[in-house]
Formats: structure tokens, C-alpha cells, sequence
């Protein structure tokens, strides 16, 4: 298995509380860059998982372990939510939805 794309686990901080003004510092944005192998959802996935086929799913399999917190995965300039985490002994399997905006 070919580790070759790079993805970005994408993390969104809210803003703390500041009480002398009453109002809330802007979000921001964490993001940590991992080598993954990223291939199309085969069919038989996406129906146990979704109960349908879907377009726009991608599996991506990392070769550790992830340890960092993250609300969305971007692959190329699309933005993925993760449906499906399985951590195996040595890697880690992400079943991925592509959503729009972000």
C-alpha cells in the first residue's frame, strides 16, 4: 500500500469567552498534515454503511495511529466528514463523505 496523498485533519477552535467586552475572539482553525493511501469506497462498504451507494466516498487508510482531534478531513482542496474510524493494530482505516462549504 502506496502512502502517497496528503491529507489534512482540520480542527475548529471556538473562540474564548473575553468578559470585559462581552463578546467571543474568532474561531480558529488547527490543522495537522498526514501521508494517507486514498482510494475510492467500494460498493460493498458503502452499501453495509450507508445502506446506499453515494458519491463522493473515499477510504482513506493511514499507517499509524491517529492521535490528534479533528472535525473534518481535506483531501485536495475537497472538504471530507469522517463516517466511519477503524484503528487496526498498526494503522488507521477512515471511511470519508465529501459535504460542501466549510
Amino acid at each position: 500500500m502506496r502512502y502517497d496523498t496528503p491529507i489534512t485533519l482540520c480542527r475548529t477552535v471556538p473562540g474564548a469567552y473575553d468578559p470585559a467586552t462581552g463578546d467571543y475572539a474568532p474561531d480558529t482553525a488547527e490543522e495537522t498534515v498526514v501521508w494517507a493511501s486514498v482510494s475510492a469506497t467500494r460498493a460493498e462498504t458503502m452499501r453495509l454503511l450507508y445502506g446506499e451507494l453515494r458519491q463522493g466516498s473515499l477510504t482513506a487508510h493511514v499507517p499509524h495511529h491517529l492521535d490528534a482531534v479533528f472535525d473534518r478531513v481535506r483531501v485536495g482542496s475537497r472538504l471530507y466528514a469522517v463516517d466511519s474510524r477503524r484503528r487496526l493494530r498498526t494503522k488507521e482505516s477512515l471511511v470519508l463523505s465529501e459535504v460542501q462549504g466549510g
